[in-house]
């Protein structure tokens, strides 16, 4: 359920940034924009939150656990449970808890720099696109309007009144 939702933050961000971006560079700045920075913001923020958690409640858990065992008496139980209980605490130890995206990313606090890098990149070839679409729409402005210049100047060469 978390991943999905952190896959829609995801997506939101972007689409938010976008959209705010690119309407800076060919409109300039307004209202509607401030209003896709706060969402950005908002998503960020819930990300940050979810992340935060997940990396405390791991290391709550891990903790709470070895000190439970660290508790249980070891004098009172054979030798061979003394040892399993050693090794246990040495396993989670070596093999901390974590909490994860149905195995496809941990969630803790480097899931935020990650989706950060990659909303970066993605954000940076999006922009790309944009420009060059600005670039190609007004060179065939500038083209437009010389032939039109150049039609009126013919134009009037020919019918000098």
């Amino acid at each position: 359920m978390y991943g999905i939702y952190c896959l829609v933050i995801f997506f939101t961000t972007i689409i938010a940034t976008y959209g705010a971006l690119s309407e800076i560079i060919e409109h300039g700045a307004t209202y509607k924009e401030v209003g896709l920075f706060v969402i950005v913001f908002y998503c960020m923020s819930l990300l940050f939150i979810i992340c935060n958690e997940a990396h405390h409640a791991s290391k709550r858990v891990g903790l709470n656990f070895q000190e439970r065992l660290l508790n249980v008496n070891l004098t009172a139980v054979d030798k061979a449970t003394q040892k399993e209980v050693e090794m246990f605490l040495v396993a989670i130890d070596k093999n901390p808890p974590t909490m994860n995206l149905d195995g496809y990313a941990n969630i803790n606090r480097g899931l935020i720099t990650s989706n950060v890098s990659f909303m970066a990149t993605y954000l940076v070839v999006l922009m790309q696109f944009k420009l060059t679409l600005l670039r190609q729409s007004a060179k065939k402005a500038l083209i437009a309007s010389l032939t039109a210049n150049l039609t009126k100047i013919a134009a009037t060469k020919a019918n000098p009144q």
